[in-house]
């Protein structure tokens, strides 16, 4: 088995042999053998990943991550599963995808549907995505939808590889929205803190006042 693994502040793109592309995002891993066997294409992801499937009718695509396992032949679809978080999230773009949950739950998605499974409560549900929100990482664009400051640090974290310290949480009323595209963090802080919050850069530190 090989492994291909991205820290904090970093990105992969990686082609397998059968012509499938993967795009990794930050503190993301994904395992895979050497080569594939006849009769199954089979990969374990930790983090989040981007797939475009290369079509083989009898030659499955398997992505096995935190309690799922997502079944194609060929498509594209957008799969969040970090360890330090409850959700596992499966997004289709196009194409079919067939999820199984480690208690055999069991969904089909169609085009624009996101399976996202529960690890606590072992509960799987289907809903509609926003393309933008859940992809637009894939090509250098932040998207904030009525976010929390948790979740925008832990974005931003991930992204830029920095540590934010406060000894106050941030609240925006109903939550922050906006996007950035190939924005510096200063220019997004910039955009976010709107006489909310000053920051300080100290290193790989972002001190919260």
């Amino acid at each position: 088995m090989l492994e291909k693994a991205t820290t904090t502040g970093q990105k992969m793109t990686m082609v397998f042999p059968d012509g499938t592309v993967v795009k990794l995002n930050s503190e993301s891993s994904i395992s895979f053998p050497e080569e594939f066997s006849k009769d199954l294409r089979e990969v374990t992801l930790s983090g989040e990943a981007y797939f475009d499937v290369a079509h083989y009718e009898d030659w499955p695509f398997i992505v096995k991550s935190k309690g799922t396992e997502t079944k194609v032949l060929g498509t594209e679809f957008n799969i969040t599963a970090y360890p330090d978080e409850e959700q596992t999230t499966i997004a289709l773009v196009n194409g079919s995808v067939n999820v199984r949950t480690k208690d055999e739950h069991f969904v089909t998605l169609e085009p624009m549907q996101m399976a996202t499974f529960e690890s606590k409560q072992l509960d799987l549900t289907v809903s509609d995505f926003d393309f933008l929100t859940v992809t637009g990482w894939k090509d250098n664009i932040i998207v904030f939808k009525k976010a929390t400051f948790l979740e925008i640090q832990s974005t931003l974290e991930r992204w830029y590889g920095v540590k934010f310290i406060y000894d106050e949480i941030p609240r925006f009323e109903g939550g922050y929205t906006g996007d950035f595209t190939d924005e510096s963090l200063e220019t997004i802080l910039n955009g976010i803190s709107s006489n909310k919050f000053d920051f300080e850069f100290e290193g790989k530190k972002v001190y919260i006042n």
